[in-house]
């Protein structure tokens, strides 16, 4: 009997047309798919799978997952009471890891303003360079991830340590061997996993260089979950929108639930209210921001309309922000390579102050590389002066900045065939928008119902805009609507360029053996033809011939490795020759027509 497939790598159903769905539809698929994680009662919507149907699982409003949120909750409120002594270290690979980063750099903000300590850490596989490119190698490593909890413990000399190991589909070794770690020092560590799929679903393949897989360790955890030593946090929020791309769903599944128990573990540290009463407001919160984003669809769309074609014409898109909406902007544009195969150069991020504005704890390491570059001056310099026309930039704006608006004016004088895309997000004291508006080719404003967003969290005993639990509650919402906004205008753009069939992520890198043989997988399931033909598909397209020597076709998978790093579209073009059994020629050519794949099938189905 075949294995079963985790509910994070499962496909769903309401986006298997997403690649040839009309940009007006592309954030309404979205928005639904993105429903699944507030669903209230039992998730009955997953996959094809009718096991999901009959038997559901626990999702975020489930009593089970509400139970582990309350205990969570009061281990974090007790930190926060005592921060100076206690402490909190959130860690993960990736999206995962990135969300660390951003809910550690809004909480030490909270604390700060509380006149506490900031007392709450990240730890990231591949440390801080991946938070802006892929470092696959140390996720797979446990040890590392060990050697990296104990470190920043050290650091820290606190007396006990609330550890959130962050990991979707419950399977990075990283963070493994950091919650086995945990396990054997409960004297000192309260671990969390935080993911989403079922214990039983979690990954049981042996880990390198260890003798425990991390469904081992997962079942440990929620043995000891009993004595309240340990919790496993996870609710089932349905199949990704594009199959596996943790950093949809998934990243936002993580930042409402860790932001719900922070800020109800705050509040209860400062004597404000009960833990329940906060989580029942603050997801309420959510579910307006939610249906927000989807009355404003039509924002995205228009944004999808015009990032796609730069990126189909060769362009790219620019995202340019401050604080926290400049850092989940970078966040968003850094997850493009790694999910559909896009360059560094495709999506950018640029933040008001640079290093210095987003925090990391190593600092300023835009030396490492062009990639690594995040700081308008860096725009303003290098960026600026080599956009071209079929280029984009957009300006996420929710406060006044003179600094934003001069950059905005630079680009429209100095690039006037530049598209320029300003979107405000309106902040509940501020419900005007700004002079600049008409600076803009294309220009949005995204208010939500603050009046009743007040009224959801009054039960917390908060009364107004004016305090400071409220205020940190507003920026979870307008940072949940850019997060959401940016996934939906980033992934549509890369939909329209071809990089998604069905709702699958195909167009990849095939930069390493593991990546090739995926690649061959890809073309098998799709092309429904047998390993030999998939393989010569994607050498013909790696070699743009038709005439595959017997040599290439013998080599070891890294040679053909070597040419595959810097070549676009290798994927699509295998499929079409698999599937239509055109030429090399007849493939390039109808994908340069028609990018998206199944469209360019049915263009050599009609010659």
């Amino acid at each position: 009997m075949a294995a079963a497939i985790p509910v994070t790598e499962e496909t769903n159903c309401i986006t298997e047309n997403i690649d040839v769905a009309i940009p007006q539809d592309i954030p309404i698929l979205l928005c639904k798919c993105d429903q699944e994680i507030l669903m209230a009662g039992k998730l009955i919507q997953i996959s094809t799978a009718i096991m999901y149907l009959t038997n559901p699982y626990n999702n975020i409003s489930s009593q089970e997952i509400t139970a582990v949120i309350r205990e969570v909750t009061k281990l974090a409120g007790d930190v926060f009471k005592n921060p100076d002594e206690n402490g909190i270290v959130l860690s993960g690979c990736g999206t995962s890891g990135r969300l660390a980063f951003f809910i550690a750099r809004s909480f030490n903000a909270a604390l700060k303003k509380l006149n506490k300590s900031p007392c709450v850490e990240y730890l990231i596989a591949g440390g801080d360079r991946a938070l802006f490119t892929s470092q696959e190698a140390p996720e797979d490593r446990h040890d590392v991830g060990m050697q990296a909890l104990v470190e920043v413990c050290a650091n820290r000399q606190w007396k006990h340590v609330l550890f959130v190991g962050i990991t979707c589909g419950l399977s990075a070794p990283y963070v493994a061997g950091q919650l086995d770690h945990c396990i054997d020092h409960l004297d000192y560590f309260t671990p969390v996993v935080l993911g989403f799929n079922p214990i039983n679903l979690a990954r049981d393949n042996p880990i390198e260089g260890w003798d425990k897989t991390f469904r081992q360790t997962a079942t440990r955890m929620q043995q000891l979950q009993t004595e309240g030593r340990a919790f496993v946090l996870n609710p089932v929020v349905g199949p990704e929108a594009i199959t596996g791309s943790s950093r949809m769903k998934g990243g936002s599944a993580t930042k409402i639930l860790l932001e719900l128990i922070f800020w109800t573990g705050l509040m209860q540290a400062t004597e404000k209210q009960s833990p329940a009463e906060g989580g029942l407001g603050l997801l309420k919160l959510y579910q307006r921001v939610l249906d927000t984003v989807r009355q404003h669809s039509h924002v995205s769309t228009e944004c999808i309309k015009l990032t796609g074609k730069s990126l189909n014409s060769g362009g790219h898109v620019y995202y340019i922000a401050s604080n926290n909406l400049g850092v989940l902007a970078i966040i968003d544009a850094s997850e493009c390579p790694p999910t559909y195969g896009a360059t560094h150069e495709d999506v950018r991020g640029f933040i008001m102050g640079g290093y210095g504005m987003y925090g990391n704890s190593e600092g300023d390491i835009s030396t490492l590389g062009e990639e690594y570059q995040i700081s308008t001056d860096h725009f303003k310099n290098s960026i600026l002066p080599r956009l071209k026309a079929n280029d984009t930039v957009i300006f996420l704006l929710n406060e006044t900045n003179d600094e934003m608006d001069g950059l905005a004016t630079s680009v429209t004088q100095q690039c006037p065939d530049v598209t320029t895309i300003g979107l405000q997000f309106i902040q509940p004291t501020q419900m005007q928008s700004q002079d600049s508006q008409n600076v803009f080719h294309y220009f949005a404003k995204i208010s939500l119902p603050w009046d009743d967003i007040l009224e959801d969290i009054k039960c917390t005993g908060i009364t107004s805009w004016s305090e400071p639990h409220a205020i940190q509650a507003a920026q979870f919402a307008v940072e949940m609507t850019v997060k959401w906004t940016l996934n939906s205008i980033s992934t549509g753009a890369h939909i329209m360029k071809g990089k998604v069939y069905k709702n699958f992520m195909v167009d990849l890198k095939l930069s390493n053996s593991k990546l090739f043989h995926r690649g061959i997988g890809i073309v098998q399931r799709f092309a429904k033809c047998s390993h030999e033909v998939a393989r010569l598909s994607i050498l013909r397209a790696l070699y743009g011939t038709d005439d595959i020597t017997q040599e290439v076709n013998d080599a070891p998978v890294s040679h053909p490795n070597i040419i595959a790093t810097d070549k676009d579209k290798i994927i699509p073009t295998a499929l079409l020759l698999a599937i239509q059994q055109c030429s090399i020629d007849e493939a390039k050519n109808t994908l340069l027509k028609a990018p998206v794949i199944r469209e360019a099938i049915a263009r050599l189905c009609d010659q």
